[in-house]
């Protein structure tokens, strides 16, 4: 998100080149570093969370298996345990209404994040291999 802000700037300056070729080279070469800086910012991420789920201290190691936790509890009840007991009890008595628990947008968004699941990881692993 901070490179999008970045690149109109970015491409201001690479116009200055008046040479194609060095253009071009340049702009590859910017484009290797960036991808350095973002992948190692993911490596140094990924570094931390390997040291904390090493770790014997429950606040450190317990933190992130917690929330994956509630993330799959709670996708259990909008997907599956809600509509279920929603449907039940409508052919049971369909004067009794179960509310609707709403979207799980917040949540899911929470549990991507920590499943490392991203299309800028995606990407990066892509370019990585290309």
């Amino acid at each position: 998100m901070l490179l999008d802000a970045f690149m109109p700037a970015i491409n201001k300056v690479l116009e200055l080149i008046p040479d194609v070729n060095a253009r071009a080279k340049a702009a590859a070469d910017l484009q290797s570093q960036i991808l350095t800086i973002l992948s190692s910012e993911d490596t140094a991420q990924a570094n931390i969370t390997n040291t904390e789920a090493q770790s014997e201290s429950f606040w450190k190691s317990g933190a992130r298996p917690a929330l994956l936790w509630i993330g799959t509890i709670s996708m259990a009840w909008f997907y599956f345990l809600h509509p279920i007991l929603a449907w039940g009890v409508g052919c049971i008595d369909p004067a009794i209404i179960i509310p609707d628990s709403g979207k799980p947008d917040d949540m899911l968004n929470m549990v991507y994040a920590l499943l490392g699941i991203s299309a800028s990881r995606s990407f990066d692993k892509w370019k990585a291999n290309s």
